[in-house]
């Protein structure tokens, strides 16, 4: 469809407000103009609008018109004049000005969900920061390269890309930091720049402020700028080094601790603070001047040259609070895309420098022909899958860990585990995939669970220990009495886990099925911390749930040798059903897995455990974020015993809505990428299914 715009007579200014078009009800993630000029927009669950300048239309893209996916999570224009979308759970689509060519993991990209696109400007190459590492499409060789663990990728879990004009490439991980890869060594070695002392306690400091990165940029002039979850940090030196500014919300942070400021502290004042610590995408404009969004606080513009910071709007009534990408124009012009209320037209009143560089993230190379480029080929579908590789890989270092020893009833002692990567394909379908060896649906029986929770793998969920007491909500609890005595008036009680149903039975795909021995069908439930009851800057209340997995066939025949011996895969699934309203939008977590921080299963929780916790190694871990597509956050373990954490993040309030174990029995991958021949004679895990299942 398509729909005129209002007439530019002035050619080189962008005065055009696109909010008519795209307005509100519009979850918009990405945006990119391409070699004619042209605007594209990414949205959640309204696929792609293009807004043609020549003919000063707006038109749009769906499944149906051949892009692969209604959900499209990144942009970008390549020097051919292609353009690409990543998508939530369908890889990649290209347009070459006539028609679209779909790109799954089969043929394209490793993983199924793209996070972000960027263009080399020195070889023209297309990289993916994809669910299950970093995809680059050669334009030269026309071939598909993969960089994993597999080829020293210290993450898998890439978030965000940037280039210099060099070719160096800078990878922004969910958690694990900011990954440095040079063109000079054509990307062998990678060099890791993390956070080590957790969250400061200061406005401003050295190195990163933390390892959770939403966005970054390379700047004109060669600074690298990183968006953090808190705060806004930058390396004059190419990654070396790092300074970092903190958004005006830091020192509630630091008085939201658990244990509060550690003694001694004193509020710092600093000259310059940006509007809000969460900083969710970066982008510089024609004059140099960096264009920040926010989660909460809407955008702002960081001028570098003095460190000063204007802050534009933030309209929480009207959605335009949640800044998802800011494509730079002219004039101190920008189009800010919004978590909701479509895109807008934005003006910034610091005086430009006049540089004449065009901002925004549009191809740089104008081809010979623009409307009609060669589709890149397909990768070998009949190859082995590099996941299969990875799979590989982790399975052989986890092996390597010492295997648990039995205490005198049995059970296993001791933990290791190691973050695997995550599926966004399968969504609720998860019987016959998932959770064969163990499987817990979190609240679909309130106050219980439905699943399998047995003897060797039993669980107990909880929540941490900085909480509030609130009043007894009799209505809620739907409980008048405590034995034969009634519940006094004004009671106040612990807070707790919570267990909610909010869809019965549904048919939304995105829900879990319930087995049929508990009615068939599918339920939308979920544990719940109660974090919408605490402050933003509030540490907590997060959920915890401790987890005993022993290996039944341990009592093997003497002689007897399992090939992967304890061996597990756990997958977490977490589904942000009303991720579309209110501060639903917001909710970003981060998981970390530890050794049990108690004495076995159900110990007893007394003041300062979870300090405890905080002392123990963290095993592995991850982050989930922008969830209202349904993922599952995978790992795998041994047996033996774990306390496992999904953090807050001072965020929303968090949710977990499933707890799956399949014990590993053979070399197979992750069970996405699976064929039935591939699964065939595994005596345990996920049922088989064919690549054409994974199109369903």
């Amino acid at each position: 469809m398509a729909a005129e715009a209002p007439n530019d007579r002035n050619e080189t200014h962008w005065d055009y407000d696109p909010s008519a078009y795209i307005g509100d009800g519009t979850f918009v993630l990405a945006m990119c103009r391409d070699l004619r000029g042209d605007i594209w927009i990414g949205a959640e669950d309204k696929g792609l609008f293009r807004f043609d300048r020549g003919a000063r239309q707006w038109g749009q893209f769906k499944a149906g018109d051949g892009i692969a996916d209604d959900n499209v999570y990144a942009l970008a224009c390549d020097q051919q004049g292609r353009v690409w979308a990543g998508t939530l759970n369908r890889g990649v689509s290209v347009y070459n000005g006539k028609e679209w060519k779909n790109y799954d993991f089969h043929n394209g990209p490793i993983g199924e969900r793209i996070f972000d696109i960027e263009v080399c400007p020195k070889d023209g190459d297309v990289w993916m920061a994809s669910s299950a590492g970093l995809t680059r499409y050669s334009i030269r060789d026309d071939k598909w390269l993969d960089y994993t663990r597999v080829d020293r990728l210290p993450s898998e879990q890439v978030s965000a890309l940037a280039f210099d004009q060099n070719g160096d490439i800078y990878v922004g991980t969910a958690c694990d930091g900011v990954v440095i890869g040079r063109a000079s060594d054509r990307y062998k070695a990678w060099t890791q720049n993390r956070s080590t002392n957790g969250m400061p306690l200061t406005p401003t400091g050295a190195g990163l402020p933390v390892n959770l990165i939403n966005d970054l940029l390379v700047a004109k002039n060669g600074v690298v700028y990183a968006a953090t979850t808190a705060g806004l940090a930058w390396s004059n030196d190419r990654g070396r080094s790092w300074r970092f500014i903190r958004g005006e919300d830091w020192a509630d942070k630091a008085k939201g601790l658990r244990r509060g400021p550690p003694r001694g502290w004193k509020e710092s004042v600093a000259k310059t603070l940006l509007p809000e610590d969460y900083v969710s995408c970066l982008a510089e404009d024609p004059s140099g001047m960096i264009w920040m969004g926010f989660r909460r606080k809407g955008y702002a513009v960081f001028n570098p040259a003095n460190l000063s910071v204007q802050a534009l709007e933030a309209k929480g009534a009207s959605g335009r609070d949640f800044a998802r990408t800011i494509l730079p124009l002219d004039q101190g012009r920008a189009w800010v895309g919004w978590y909701k209320a479509g895109a807008s037209l934005a003006q910034q009143d610091i005086p430009t420098r006049g540089m004449p560089a065009a901002g925004g993230k549009e191809a740089r190379a104008a081809p010979a022909d623009a409307h009609s480029p060669a589709f890149p080929t397909p990768r070998n579908a009949g190859r082995e899958h590099p996941r299969l590789l990875v799979f590989r890989h982790a399975l052989a270092s986890i092996q390597k860990t010492p295997e648990p020893h039995c205490d005198a009833d049995g059970e296993a002692k001791g933990a290791s585990a190691i973050s695997l990567g995550e599926d966004w394909l399968t969504t609720g379908t998860w019987i016959g995939r998932y959770g064969r060896f163990m499987h817990a649906l979190c609240a679909m029986n309130p106050p219980f669970d439905f699943g399998t929770g047995t003897v060797d793998a039993p669980y107990d969920s909880y929540i941490g220990e900085h909480t509030r007491k609130f009043p007894f909500n009799v209505q809620e609890t739907r409980a008048e009495f405590v034995g034969d005595r009634p519940i006094p008036k004004n009671l106040m009680v612990e807070d707790g886990l919570r267990y909610w149903i909010h869809w019965l039975r549904t048919d939304n795909p995105r829900c879990l099925q319930v087995p049929e021995r508990y009615g068939g069908g599918r339920r939308q439930a979920e544990w719940d911390d109660h974090g919408e009851a605490y402050p933003f800057a509030w540490e907590g209340p997060h959920i915890f749930f401790d987890l005993v997995v022993s290996d039944g066939s341990r009592q093997a025949k003497e002689g007897e040798k399992r090939r992967h011996p304890g061996v597990f895969l756990l997958s977490l699934y977490f589904m942000n059903k009303d991720g579309h309203a209110g501060n639903n939008r917001f909710r970003d977590y981060e998981i970390i897995i530890k050794p049990i921080v108690g004495d076995g299963l159900f110990w007893e929780q007394k003041p300062g455990w979870e300090d405890r916790f905080d002392a123990l190694p963290a095993l592995a871990a991850a982050r989930v974020r922008d969830f209202w597509g349904g993922v599952y956050k995978q790992f795998l373990i041994r047996e033996g015993e774990y306390t496992i954490k999904i953090g807050r993040n001072y965020s929303f309030n968090t949710i977990l809505s499933g707890i799956f174990l399949d014990k590993v029995a053979g070399d197979v991958g992750a069970p996405i990428t699976m064929t039935d021949a591939a699964w065939a004679g595994c005596a345990d895990g996920a049922a088989g299914h064919s690549a054409a299942e994974d199109k369903r």
